[in-house]
């Protein structure tokens, strides 16, 4: 589960509204979801600066942008943040959070038509926004919210605030629900760094020059140093909110790894590590042996590996996507279900004669899938988890208590560790075309004004903002699209803010940014 800061260091607010959406939906509803069900396992995985992110929602200490004009009167909007609602309201599943409510609908296609919304249909459309979001479950419980999508139109301002103290009460539930869970041993809480930042690229991003015909930045990024705040700090931030020990495993931000920071991470007490599949057959690939022919040899995949001290489970990548991205098409969500069942006991039964244990790893972001299933995925989680509980041939487990029970048995060696992440076993992402390879020539300039600087207190204020812009995700959108430019604009203003920070002047980086994007 990851979302980036959507702090905008020039706004009094977070400039989108992810973290409360998904929380009230996706965040919440998987906790509720692993609680109903006694033999249910599962592990769960937090960036820090969600984990962030969801703490001051709980406290009410911070607000989103959309929050802030959800809150006001139609009449109060000016023209600039009616414009901001107008457009950004209907961003939502269409197939399974819009069309299915006709008012939502009907106030979509007026916004096609071009015709300028009345106040009660501003209204109507700050409440129909909010109120989407809420699970399932939460729709079951609360009679009050399922009166409301059925009156469907011309509400007050005060059950418009009564969708918005929903969301502030669930907010409150998330991370209390979590830890429950943790103290139950119903799951196991793991971190990735704190920003989400590809690690091996900030440790230096020279390692991609182990791969041929990969564009290097002109300017060498290496912080070998942010990496290991990167990780210290989630583990500050998972004791301050679960208490107890910090985490023992760790899934690095995009399942990126490499030798290096693997043995930072095991310095930094880290017992396991989980990625993907593509990083085990090209670390057992050899000089008569390649990562190619391994692929065939699936037994390979279904258990635990070691590097040095750490462990390493490598996800079932099929299987993973199934869920992902397939079954969400399917009609019928049992079948689905039972599908996945059906996949499990055919990888038991070609084991059988290798070894009695086995390990199948599904490891997939944890809110963006289920609401392009039907009913938020509830159908299909619901019925995976009963079919798991009636079948004695296999059982949920997470990894800790796995290591434990093994007691090293299954555990082979690696004899190296290839660099890469769980998208295409590499780290094309984020770094090789123009457009990434120019922020990181700006995240260079950043770091040697710094440490021209070192010990000084501007010097460390700038440091937390580098740290920001070491997140993944302003790469990621500048290889996808980032239609509305929102994480261009967070990313600039960082700069801006360290720039600032250190008493220099700002170089005007936007200018040459415009020039590389006219180009690509």
């Amino acid at each position: 589960m990851h979302q980036p800061s959507y702090r905008h260091p020039e706004k009094p607010y977070l400039l989108l509204p992810w973290v409360r959406l998904r929380g009230v939906k996706d965040y919440y509803g998987m906790a509720r979801m692993l609680d109903r069900f006694p033999q249910a396992k599962a592990v769960v995985n937090f960036s820090g600066v969600l984990l962030e992110q969801l703490n001051a929602y709980a406290k009410g200490s911070v607000k989103d942008h959309a929050l802030v004009l959800s809150e006001k009167k139609p009449s109060a909007l000016n023209a600039e943040e009616y414009r901001v609602l107008r457009e950004r309201f209907f961003d939502v599943h269409f197939e399974h959070m819009l069309k299915p409510n006709p008012r939502y609908l009907e106030l979509w296609q007026k916004k096609q038509d071009g015709v300028r919304f009345s106040p009660q249909e501003i209204l109507d459309l700050q409440v129909w926004f909010n109120l989407v979001w809420f699970h399932p479950y939460t729709l079951k419980e609360e009679a009050r919210v399922r009166q409301l999508k059925k009156k469907g139109k011309g509400f007050e301002e005060s059950e418009k605030h009564y969708v918005l103290s929903k969301h502030a009460s669930l907010m409150r539930k998330i991370l209390p629900l979590y830890k429950k869970l943790s103290a139950q041993k119903k799951i196991e809480v793991t971190l990735s760094p704190y920003y989400h930042p590809i690690l091996p690229l900030v440790h230096d991003n020279r390692i991609v020059r182990r791969v041929p015909g990969v564009k290097v930045p002109l300017r060498r990024f290496s912080a070998p140093e942010d990496c290991r705040w990167q990780i210290s700090e989630s583990k500050k931030i998972y004791r301050s909110i679960f208490g107890g020990r910090a985490p023992s495993g760790a899934w690095p931000s995009e399942g990126a790894i490499s030798r290096e920071t693997l043995e930072m991470m095991e310095r930094q007490g880290v017992r396991w590590v989980g990625t993907d599949e593509a990083l085990l057959y090209e670390s057992l690939a050899g000089e008569f042996v390649s990562a190619e022919m391994l692929r065939k040899q699936r037994h390979l995949l279904y258990h635990p590996y070691s590097f040095r001290r750490l462990k390493l489970f490598f996800r079932d990548r099929g299987l993973s996507d199934l869920v992902s991205f397939v079954y969400q098409g399917w009609e019928n969500q049992v079948a689905a279900a039972e599908d996945l069942i059906a996949n499990f006991r055919r990888i038991h039964s070609s084991l059988s004669h290798f070894t009695r244990e086995n390990v199948i790893s599904i490891m997939m972001d944890g809110e963006n899938a289920w609401e392009y299933y039907r009913n938020n995925g509830v159908d299909f989680l619901e019925t995976l988890y009963t079919r798991v509980e009636k079948d004695d041939s296999f059982s949920l487990a997470y990894p800790r208590q796995l290591l434990r029970s093994l007691r090293g048995k299954h555990v082979h060696a690696l004899p190296k560790i290839a660099p890469g992440s769980w998208i295409n076993g590499d780290f094309g992402v984020w770094i090789g075309n123009e457009r990434n390879n120019t922020y990181w020539d700006f995240l260079a300039r950043i770091r040697k004004l710094i440490m021209k600087k070192k010990r000084t207190k501007a010097a460390k204020q700038a440091r937390q903002v580098l740290y920001r812009l070491e997140s993944s995700d302003w790469f990621w959108w500048n290889t996808f699209d980032d239609p509305r430019g929102d994480f261009e604009r967070i990313f600039f203003a960082l700069l801006r803010k360290a720039y600032r920070v250190l008493g220099k002047k700002y170089p005007e980086l936007e200018k040459r940014w415009k020039s590389v994007k006219k180009r690509t």
